[in-house]
């Protein structure tokens, strides 16, 4: 989905990365307040301290109502994504990749020296004409614009709440609207989200519940696997899903 390249949130170049937030130019004095949104943080992806990056891999088996997987889905590609953090624990860089590994797209997080989020730069591969912008960041409204080539394909909302990510919407183009909320434990961890969607006809919704269990943790208590399970809502009944259901694994590499 297009809304990939956003984060999730969610809610995430050796040669480019962390060197260019630092060559970008300082906007924001540190005597001035700042009420944009804070660049985000380890904490927001559920790690410890002393990370420099985390390796994704989302795949697609088959899950029951009890979240235990009996088969693989082999007409799903998995999916590759990594978040890469500086020293001060900030996500500066987000690679994507295609299934055989190939890099397909790098997003950098541009921070302001008081460690406020101002923007996203992004490069594709091969370059297909994507952009994408940051319109408005306070404390509790994150803004974008999403355009292909010189054609808007959507805005996309995101609010927070004591700098933690609970809601976003999406209003494409033709009409149609996406909301998600997110809600969290007492770890803040994720454990579910609910997914809406407003067609441009005004009467057609669907709306998708997900629930996620958390399989493995490491010593440090970083989760590593999980699982997401959905149901669709549609009418006055649930659907259970046993297509869309997804595993998520982490590989987490710690600074030297």
């Amino acid at each position: 989905m297009r809304l990939l390249f956003v984060f999730v949130f969610l809610l995430g170049l050796a040669s480019c990365g962390e060197d260019a937030t630092k060559n970008v130019k300082k906007s924001v004095r540190s005597n001035i307040v700042d009420n944009r949104k804070n660049a985000f943080t380890l904490k927001d992806y559920n790690l410890s301290e002393n990370i420099d990056s985390v390796h994704r891999v989302r795949s697609y088996p088959f899950i029951n109502k009890d979240f235990m997987i009996y088969s693989n889905d082999s007409l799903k590609l998995p999916i590759y994504n990594s978040y890469h953090f500086n020293k001060e624990g900030q996500l500066f860089k987000t690679k994507y990749y295609t299934s055989d590994s190939s890099i397909n797209l790098n997003e950098f997080h541009l921070i302001s020296e008081n460690g406020k989020l101002i923007d996203f730069k992004q490069e594709s591969f091969p370059e297909d004409g994507y952009s994408d912008s940051v319109i408005l960041n306070t404390e509790s409204n994150f803004n974008q614009v999403l355009n292909f080539s010189d054609t808007l394909n959507a805005k996309h909302y995101l609010f927070f709440e004591s700098d933690r990510f609970t809601k976003d919407s999406t209003v494409y183009s033709n009409g149609e609207i996406e909301v998600n909320k997110y809600g969290y434990d007492d770890k803040r961890l994720q454990v579910n989200r609910v997914q809406e969607f407003y067609y441009s006809d005004g009467l057609t919704e669907k709306q998708i519940d997900y629930s996620y269990k958390y399989l493995d943790f490491d010593e440090l208590g970083n989760w590593t696997k999980r699982i997401e399970y959905l149901q669709i809502f549609n009418s006055d009944s649930y659907t259970e899903s046993t297509i869309n259901c997804m595993l998520e694994e982490r590989t987490i590499f710690f600074n030297k």
